[in-house]
């Protein structure tokens, strides 16, 4: 059986390899896509607002922020056979559920084509 750290560290290359084969796959060219890999490690400015507000970019890093501690609570709860999601009381969790559908509802509708033909 693997050790925790072998199986993490799988899933971060993994997914690296992948994010980078990505790079390779919506380039015009090899020449552009290693233009685009090295511009993304050399000059890196991060800008406060990336999405069209401030406040649209703080709501998606606290929703990232949300989503990334409901799944450490499902893979914790899955060790201990138990799922801690579950366990957080319905009239805390149903409101939850109902607000992220509202986010989404909200600040998800655009009129701009789908972000995969934008690239």
């Amino acid at each position: 059986m693997k050790g925790r750290f072998e199986a993490e560290m799988q899933v971060f290359v993994t997914f690296n390899l992948v994010s980078l084969a990505w790079v390779f796959f919506r380039a015009e060219s090899s020449g552009e896509a290693f233009v685009l890999i090295r511009n993304m490690f050399i000059d890196v400015e991060l800008p406060v607002r990336m999405l069209s507000s401030q406040f649209s970019t703080f709501l998606a890093f606290a929703a990232a922020g949300v989503f990334a501690g409901l799944e450490w609570l499902s893979y914790a709860g899955a060790r201990k056979r138990v799922n801690l999601v579950q366990a957080i009381p319905p009239f805390l969790r149903y409101p939850g559920y109902a607000l992220g559908l509202l986010a989404i509802t909200l600040l998800g509708v655009s009129s701009r084509q789908f972000i995969y033909f934008q690239f």
